[in-house]
This record gives C-alpha cells, sequence and structure tokens, in this order.
C-alpha cells in the first residue's frame, strides 16, 4: 500500500471554483463538503507522509520542521514549521482522502494537477465516482451493536463472577 503526502489547499474556495468538471454535474452540497474537507492525498511526489500546500497565488509548497534552541534567558527548545517553495513541474493526481458522504452516497473525487516550475496552472477533475453508503451505514451500526452486546455478556459474566466471589457461592 505505501505512504502518501498530504495537499491542502491555502484557499479550497478558489481551488473548487477554478477546477475544470468538464461534462460532471455535482450538486453544491457536494462541492461545498468537498471545500470543507481540504484534504487531498498524492502518491506522485516524495511519498514520505510529507505535507504540501497549494497557496493562493498557485505556488506549490513543502512543509518543513526546524528545532533549535534558544539562547535567551534559558535553553529552552523550540521547534518552527516553514514552508519552502517546490520547483515541480508536471501533472500531480491527487484524490480526496475521505468519502464525501451526501445523499445517501460516498462522493470520490480525483484531480489531476498541472504545475510549470512549481505553480499551478491548470487542475481538472479527473474521476468522480458515487457508490450507496447506505449497506456501509447498516453494517457500521450493526457491528457496533454486536460490539456492545459482546461487551455486556463479559460485564454480566465479570458480575456474577464477583458476586459469587464475594458471597463464596461455588468458587473453591
Amino acid at each position: 500500500m505505501g505512504t502518501s503526502d498530504t495537499i491542502l489547499f491555502e484557499n479550497a474556495e478558489n481551488f473548487i471554483q477554478s477546477t475544470d468538471w468538464g461534462n460532471l454535474e455535482i450538486p453544491n452540497e457536494v462541492l461545498s463538503l468537498l471545500k470543507e474537507d481540504n484534504n487531498f492525498k498524492t502518491k506522485d511526489l516524495d511519498n514520505c507522509m510529507g505535507n504540501y500546500m497549494v497557496f493562493s497565488d498557485g505556488c506549490l509548497k513543502a512543509q518543513y520542521f526546524e528545532e533549535y534552541q534558544c539562547a535567551f534567558d534559558s535553553y529552552e527548545q523550540k521547534n518552527r514549521e516553514y514552508w519552502m517553495d517546490e520547483y515541480f513541474s508536471g501533472k500531480i493526481k491527487i484524490f480526496s482522502d475521505n468519502c464525501i458522504d451526501f445523499s445517501d452516497k460516498d462522493w470520490i473525487f480525483v484531480f489531476e494537477l498541472s504545475f510549470i516550475n512549481g505553480f499551478l496552472i491548470k487542475s481538472c477533475c479527473v474521476k468522480c465516482a458515487q457508490s450507496e453508503n447506505t449497506t456501509r451505514k447498516i453494517n457500521k451500526n450493526s457491528v457496533e451493536q454486536k460490539l456492545i452486546s459482546r461487551c455486556r455478556e463479559k460485564l454480566r459474566s465479570y458480575a456474577i463472577y464477583l458476586l459469587k466471589l464475594v458471597l463464596g457461592i461455588g468458587i473453591k
């Protein structure tokens, strides 16, 4: 399966509006949920669980952390986050990290982002898939109910054991 990198958009609204959706008709509610989620994965960069952001100006940057010691007052250790330009040219496919759950359907998106020297020049939706999620929701509830039922049975048996232990009934 491997690892993937995370891509976020500083201005998700701009990303959604500037994307070429082709012939796809996506409900506004789904687009709104996609914009709120703003969490995408890719396997087209380093695949080291790195974080990347496309800033409002279209610039792709990678997140880095620096550890240093402060020489004032005390030698306390501090961490600093910073973003560095990525001079990537080419196409990156990104996919929504979470299914968008709307109207008993799971929506999954794949986008293709085109970059020249680290600047986003085009984004288009290359795949939009929907699947019924009523079965998933029912199965999730039934699994949760089975787990709760098993926990209750275990608690009952422990309670009976403790009661017998306290009363000295049938335990040798």
